[in-house]
């Protein structure tokens, strides 16, 4: 997560520093007044899921969750492939979950012998290990 931050406190002083791509602001970012700390998240699908539904769930909350809840396969924290987003985030969040997301994370599942997630029964409250 230091690496995030310290990407992050580079561009907010020089916009013309060179975000890595996972870091780069949508066209939803860069026109929506939104809370900075999303802007920390590598999946650019789910800031700008989290910018539309905000009144929808408490934002700190979710990243708290979202960061204490999850694993990083590899060495490069800066790609959303390398990110396994945990099952218990997903279903406390479903208003959040998106295929990217699930893709992610059901590929490290798989590695690992476990069932993979399905979006619309964790949209819709089914199934779960616990």
């Amino acid at each position: 997560m230091q690496l995030i931050a310290y990407h992050l406190t580079n561009y907010r002083q020089n916009p013309a520093y060179h975000l890595p791509p996972s870091l780069v602001p949508t066209m939803l970012q860069r026109t929506v007044p939104h809370d900075h700390l999303i802007d920390g998240v590598v999946f650019s699908s789910l800031r700008d899921q989290m910018i539309v539904m905000r009144d929808q769930f408490d934002l700190g909350s979710a990243l708290h969750l979202l960061f204490t809840n999850y694993n990083i396969h590899g060495e490069d924290v800066l790609s959303p492939d390398a990110w396994e987003i945990s099952e218990e985030w997903l279903r406390a969040f479903p208003m959040l979950a998106h295929e990217a997301l699930i893709s992610s994370t059901n590929k490290w599942r798989l590695q690992r012998g476990l069932a993979p997630l399905v979006l619309e029964e964790i949209r819709d409250g089914v199934g779960g290990s616990h």
